[in-house]
C-alpha cells in the first residue's frame, strides 16, 4: 500500500479499529513497521493507544513529528472511514499472496523469486475467485483520484524536480514515467544520466542505477568529481588538502544507503521488481528512480535475435511502469552510428513517454582531436507537454563529470 494509506491505517489504529488481520509485513516504510507493533504492544498490554501515548513510548526511535502526522491524510479528507474499511478488506485478500512470496524470498535469498514461486505452486496464477468486481469501479477509486489530485495539485511540476537542470525540468513538467535517452557513442549520455540521478536523490528519492557500460567504481568515482569539485587527476594524486576533500568525499557517500549501482549479468524484469521492492522497504519511500545503462547492454538469451529480445525487455519495462505508479525509468539507448536511430529497437519510440536526444555538432574524428563540450538535448517526442521548437542547449565539463544549462537557449 502507499505511504499515505499506511498512515490512514495507523491513525485508525489508534482509533480502537480492529486490527487483528494485519500484519507489519504490509508496511514498507520501516518507522511505519515500527510503530505497527508498538501499536499491538500497547494493545496487548491493555492500554491506552492514542498519538499522545504512541509518540512517548517511542521517542527514542521515531520524531513526534512523524507520530502526529499520521493524522493528516484522514484529516484533510483524503481516507474516509468507509473507504479504510473497504482497502483493510483489500490487503486481507492480498495477504496470503505476500507472506508465500515472503517465504520463498527469504529461502532463495533473491529477489528474483516469482519463478520459483509460480514452480513451487503450480496454481498461483488461477483466478481469484475471492475478488470482488466492485472494489474496481469508479465509485471505489474516486476517493484513490481526489488525494492524487490533490497530492499534485499546487506544484508546478508533475514530477521530480530537476535542481541542476531547471529549463529540462519545466519542459518535460518533472522527470516522470519512462524517459528514453539516446545518444551516439562517446556523447556524455551516461554523465547526463547520472547526474539527473543524483539530483534525484538529493531531493530526497531512492535511486537504483543498472549498470553495464561503465563499472559501478567509475561511476562512484565520477560522482566524487562533481560533488567534490576535484578532477580525476586531483583525486588519484592523494596530495594535500585534496586527500582530506577526498577522504571526506567517501564518508558521505557512506552514509547513503538508499542509491544503489547494480551490475547483475543475469538481470531479469523480475530481480528489477524484487530491488525496487526492497528499496521501498528500506527507504520507506514509495517513489523509485531507475536508471537502465544501457537498453543494447541489458542481458539476451538469444544474441542472434536481438532486437526481438530488446523489445521483450520493453515490454518487460513498460509492465513494471505500469503495476508502479511510483517509478520513474530513465532509459539510456545506443543510436546507430548511420541513421540516428535507437539500435535494435522499433518499438522504442512506443515505449518511451519522452524520448531525448544528446547530439554534439562535431564529428567522431573532431571529438578525437578536442571537445567543446556543447551538446544539444532534442526533445523528439513527448506524449502531453509541448515539443520546444528548437533543442535545448547544454555545456558538458568532463573534468568533473557535469553538465550545466547554456544560457543562451535556443
Amino acid at each position: 500500500m502507499s505511504y499515505e494509506v499506511e498512515k490512514a491505517v495507523l491513525f485508525y489504529m489508534t482509533k480502537g479499529f480492529d486490527s487483528s488481520r494485519l500484519n507489519e509485513n504490509l508496511f514498507s516504510g520501516l518507522n511505519n513497521q515500527t510503530i505497527f507493533r508498538k501499536i499491538r504492544e500497547l494493545q496487548k498490554n491493555g492500554r491506552s493507544v492514542d498519538i499522545v501515548t504512541l509518540a512517548d513510548s517511542l521517542s527514542a526511535k521515531i520524531p513526534a513529528a512523524v507520530i502526529s502526522g499520521l493524522g493528516d491524510g484522514v484529516i484533510q479528507g483524503n481516507f474516509g472511514e468507509t473507504y479504510f474499511r473497504d482497502y483493510v478488506n483489500h490487503l486481507e485478500r492480498l495477504m496470503k499472496e505476500r507472506q508465500v512470496k515472503a517465504v520463498i524470498e527469504s529461502i532463495i535469498k533473491e529477489p528474483d523469486f516469482l519463478p520459483v514461486l509460480k514452480r513451487v505452486l503450480p496454481d498461483y496464477e488461477t483466478e481469484d475467485v475471492s475478488a470482488d468486481i466492485a472494489d474496481f469501479s469508479l465509485a471505489a477509486r474516486a476517493g484513490e483520484l481526489r488525494s492524487f489530485i490533490e497530492s499534485k495539485r499546487g506544484s508546478r511540476l508533475w514530477g521530480h524536480d530537476l535542481k541542476s537542470l531547471p529549463t529540462l525540468a519545466s519542459v518535460l513538467m518533472g522527470l516522470r514515467e519512462i524517459i528514453v535517452l539516446a545518444a551516439k557513442p562517446k556523447v556524455g549520455k551516461s554523465t547526463l544520466a547520472l547526474q539527473i540521478a543524483s539530483d534525484v536523490h538529493g531531493q530526497g528519492i531512492p535511486v537504483i542505477y543498472f549498470d553495464f557500460e561503465n563499472g559501478a567504481l567509475n561511476l562512484m568515482t565520477r560522482e566524487l568529481c562533481r560533488k567534490s569539485r576535484l578532477t580525476l587527476g586531483e583525486i588519484f594524486s592523494g596530495e594535500g588538502d585534496q586527500a582530506a576533500y577526498v577522504e571526506g568525499g567517501i564518508l558521505r557517500l557512506q552514509e547513503i544507503i538508499d542509491f544503489s549501482i547494480i551490475t547483475d549479468r543475469k538481470l531479469t524484469v523480475e530481480k528489477i521488481r524484487g530491488f525496487v521492492s526492497q528499496m521501498k522497504r528500506a527507504s520507506g519511500r514509495a517513489e523509485t528512480l531507475i536508471v537502465i545503462d544501457s537498453l543494447q547492454k541489458l542481458p539476451m538469451e538469444n544474441l542472434r535475435e536481438r532486437r526481438a529480445a530488446v523489445d521483450l525487455w520493453l515490454r518487460g519495462l513498460e509492465e513494471l511502469k505500469a503495476e508502479d505508479p511510483g517509478l520513474t525509468v530513465i532509459l539510456i539507448s545506443e543510436l546507430s552510428r548511420e541513421g540516428g536511430k535507437p539500435k535494435e529497437s522499433g518499438d522504442i519510440e512506443y515505449t518511451g513517454h519522452f524520448l531525448l536526444e544528446l547530439k554534439t555538432n562535431r564529428t567522431e574524428e573532431e571529438l578525437k582531436n578536442g571537445d567543446d563540450g556543447i551538446r544539444n538535448l532534442y526533445i523528439n517526442s513527448a506524449r502531453d507537454v509541448q515539443i520546444p521548437g528548437g533543442p535545448l542547449r547544454l555545456e558538458a565539463d568532463f573534468r568533473y563529470w557535469t553538465f550545466r544549462e547554456m544560457e543562451n537557449q535556443a
